[in-house]
């Protein structure tokens, strides 16, 4: 088994990756990053180690995206961040065939309102090597978009699910993308005053369930939909 997160062994967080057997017990954990506040929030299976994905602290004070690239045994292969002048980050990666997937938000592109960019879905495709194979920002002036889950179809299309809408109304979201990087499909989900999904888990009838979290008069509340495969 493989998990992320976050090491905090001074006033910032490294990125964190660790590998267990099945009964639990550690073979190794290393932590990585640039010096600044990181964190990796999804990790995939490569042929020779794993691909994780999260977000590294720049020189302005925010984050940018962050892919990093370990063998087996942890040691770091290479990797790569990309931003803009606000917060970018990834939040999952999957792997269809000899691709990856990384999905998260990006206040630096997309959509623009007046002078700033609305909040988007930030999505881009990428080889093992590292090479940058497509982008994609997936947004709307009225209602901005982060994507917190990420999980990839028999097909090779994604799934994505997060939440949209504006900072006190949001709904849960879910969109499908091509394995080309064209949005199939977007639906949302109004559960309370904030809603958000972040995981996936598919269903032999060609369905997901994705739990997350929502907010409203009562308070925090856990959240669990079941959707067929377009959605709905």
């Amino acid at each position: 088994m493989i998990a992320c997160g976050t090491f905090r062994g001074g006033p910032n967080s490294d990125a964190l990756l660790l590998r267990l057997t099945s009964s639990g017990t550690l073979l190794w954990s290393q932590h990585y990053g640039t010096g600044g506040d990181d964190a990796l929030n999804g990790v995939a299976l490569m042929d020779n180690g794993y691909m994780a994905a999260g977000r590294v602290s720049n020189f302005s004070g925010d984050v940018d995206a962050y892919v990093l690239a370990v063998d087996a045994n942890g040691a770091e292969l290479w990797w790569q961040s990309w931003g803009g002048t606000k917060e970018d980050l990834f939040n999952g990666i999957a792997r269809s065939g000899a691709n990856f997937y990384l999905a998260g938000r990006t206040d630096s592109y997309g959509p623009q309102l007046g002078a700033q960019h609305v909040r988007s879905t930030y999505v881009m495709a990428m080889d093992a090597a590292g090479d940058t194979l497509w982008t994609r920002t997936f947004g709307d002036v009225a209602a901005a978009n982060s994507t917190e889950g990420i999980r990839a179809f028999s097909n090779g299309e994604l799934l994505l699910v997060g939440g949209s809408g504006s900072d006190h109304l949001t709904n849960g979201m879910a969109m499908r993308v091509s394995t080309t990087g064209t949005k199939l499909w977007q639906r949302a989900y109004p559960i309370d005053l904030t809603t958000a999904l972040h995981a996936i888990t598919f269903l032999d009838d060609g369905g997901f369930v994705a739990p997350g979290v929502s907010f409203g008069p009562t308070g925090y509340q856990a959240v669990l939909v079941r959707k067929n495969g377009m959605g709905l």
